[in-house]
């Protein structure tokens, strides 16, 4: 049988030699069951041509397999016979019922293409499921099915539930077996649906709820949105919708980044006593700075803010680069489109304040101003003011004295602000879209400064903190080590970013965020395939009453009734004769997802 959902108990596992490459493996026999779905999908297109062929020409199975288009197709009796005889038992008359490419298949294939849209519809609404819940499904729908087969009176378009299905609607099992799985997915995407399985990734339900069409149209095109705010700040065409000087549009973010905390991923099991927890010592810190940045639409990285958490600053966070290295200067680089600044601010968490964020915008100002005249000197445009600074919604933003300073045309610096709505910031902001980059190559500046420690004193680096987290950034003469500050975006990169958000050089272009995590929240379908017993009754009571300018009990009126009742007799016989729609039933409606 090609079809077995009968929930067994898994054998014990054989003894093997162990694989050098379990995912490779794995990756092996998913490609090897998609050729096979495929191969048993065509031959059983094959066979099913080779049943209608022995109908339309009243010869059996085994002389259909003796004529020469199927004489060498590789076709058993078998395979044709059975779908014969479902071609016979339906009459001259062309079944209703949605084919099963074999007898014992479990839902036939208009269902499984049903359950597949269901399955990645979830997926689609960040609702996805496990095969505990699609077995539940398959039982719901088998059961609904059966129940729309007892409406209909086993006639017209009933599709009965073959043994396979009865033993799946019947058992207590809350998981269909493996094989089913096995089979389905390879069935699926052998008939073109790009149906896969894999392991979820959390995300907090406040910001799913957010990405969704309506959230993008708010920021881009709200009363209050970036366009608007563009065209008041004088930075972008109201006509043209042309952003003038992309250097007039910037982003900042912070992001916290652990000084030399261990990497996620899964932990190696080590050897311990039974029923006691083992620790291990490590040398590592946990302390954490939060590493604030900002760049602009032409792809300029703007100068670093460091908020550490130390009670004060001290001469050895100074770093001392290489000769001829990169470092904090306070010097523009128009060529490599940097300016090379770190401020220091000193909190009581390490995290952004009020009074930090002030200090950092006094500092981002100065940065602006120096940018323009370097421009200026090498013959270019000044930048014009005021600036806009696209945010995200953190507490910091919202002092008085922030809004004194950054807000309005009449702000002392020539800098607004524009935040984007709560819990967005992971596709409407561009730095947001890098930041994961940066933190890679810290890791990896960190474990080239601990590597050339121990290559230069023979001795493993047991102590880090923030003077080495400032040598990393910056650079190390000691050690030969440039910073990775320096390098860790280009204006490529900066410019690429920026079109992920939806700005596209110097113009709005919404279309350009990747929408496959977004929210789909279809209408859920309402139940056609069989009317419900009420709503017939009290339609037939309706065509039964006299029509409009008749009158009662003539003859005229008496045959335009009898007209429409027949009218509505044919439709309802349509509707049992029409095949069953699980989704039509309601059963296969896509969640909405978060909210």
């Amino acid at each position: 049988r090609s079809e077995d959902p009968m929930p067994r108990r898994p054998p014990a596992p054989a003894a093997v030699a162990p694989t050098a490459k379990k995912s490779g493996s794995a990756t092996g026999n998913i490609a090897a069951n998609d050729a096979a779905a495929r191969e048993l999908a065509e031959r059983r297109k094959l066979a099913r041509a080779a049943a209608a062929w022995a109908f339309e020409n009243k010869v059996g199975s085994k002389a259909a397999l003796k004529d020469e288009q199927f004489k060498d197709s590789g076709l058993t009796y078998n395979m044709v016979q059975p779908l014969l005889k479902e071609l016979k038992e339906g009459g001259t008359k062309q079944r209703v019922d949605a084919p099963r490419d074999h007898h014992c298949q479990v839902l036939t294939n208009a269902e499984r293409v049903k359950l597949a849209e269901w399955i990645m519809g979830c997926a689609a609404g960040q609702v996805p499921k496990d095969r505990t819940e699609i077995s539940a499904k398959v039982k719901e729908m088998l059961r609904a099915r059966n129940a729309a087969n007892k409406r209909r009176k086993w006639r017209g378009g009933c599709i009965r539930l073959n043994d396979q299905e009865v033993v799946v609607v019947q058992s207590r099992e809350p998981q269909l077996t493996h094989t089913f799985f096995q089979r389905f997915y390879p069935w699926c995407r052998a008939h073109g649906i790009q149906i896969d399985t894999g392991v979820e990734r959390s995300q907090d339900e406040k910001r799913a709820a957010k990405m969704t069409e309506a959230t993008v149209e708010r920021h881009f095109h709200g009363e209050f949105g970036l366009e608007a705010e563009l065209i008041d700040a004088g930075v972008m065409d109201p006509v043209t919708k042309v952003i003038a000087d992309p250097r007039r549009v910037l982003n900042s973010d912070e992001t916290p980044q652990p000084i030399d905390a261990p990497q996620k991923g899964r932990r190696p099991k080590l050897g311990k006593a039974q029923g006691k927890t083992v620790r291990k010592a490590t040398t590592t810190s946990k302390e954490t700075a939060s590493v604030n940045m900002a760049w602009d639409l032409s792809g300029f990285l703007y100068g670093v803010q460091l908020v550490l958490k130390l009670k004060e600053l001290h001469n050895g966070l100074v770093a001392k680069p290489p000769p001829g290295a990169p470092c904090f200067d306070d010097q523009v680089d128009l060529a490599r489109k940097q300016m090379r600044t770190c401020t220091l601010s000193r909190t009581s968490d390490g995290m952004q304040t009020q009074e930090s964020f002030i200090q950092y915008l006094e500092q981002l100002d100065r940065e602006i101003t120096a940018h323009s005249d370097a421009a200026v000197a090498a013959d270019g445009e000044p930048i014009e003011r005021p600036v806009v600074l696209c945010l995200d919604n953190h507490a910091s933003r919202y002092s008085e004295e922030v809004l004194k300073a950054a807000s309005g045309q009449s702000s002392r610096l020539g800098i607004r602000l524009f935040t984007e709505e709560p819990q967005t910031s992971g596709f409407l902001q561009s730095l947001d879209q890098y930041n994961a980059t940066f933190h890679r190559r810290y890791n990896q500046g960190r474990d080239t400064y601990k590597a050339a420690y121990k290559a230069r004193y023979k001795v493993d680096c047991t102590s880090y903190g923030m003077v080495e987290f400032i040598k990393v950034l910056a650079g190390d003469a000691e050690l030969g080590l440039p910073g990775v500050w320096f390098s860790w975006a280009n204006p490529f990169d900066i410019v690429t970013a920026w079109r992920r958000v939806g700005i596209a050089g110097n113009v709005l272009a919404p279309e350009c965020i990747d929408r496959r995590e977004f929210i789909d929240q279809p209408a859920a379908a309402g139940s056609s395939a069989s009317p419900a017993r009420s709503t017939t009754r009290k339609r037939a009571a309706d065509l039964a009453k006299t029509p409009d300018g008749m009158v009662s009990g003539s003859l005229e009126s008496e045959k335009a009734k009898v007209a429409r009742l027949k009218e509505h007799a044919e439709e309802l016989e349509a509707l049992l004769d029409a095949p069953f729609d699980p989704t039509a039933a309601g059963g296969l409606v896509a969640p909405a997802g978060p909210r």
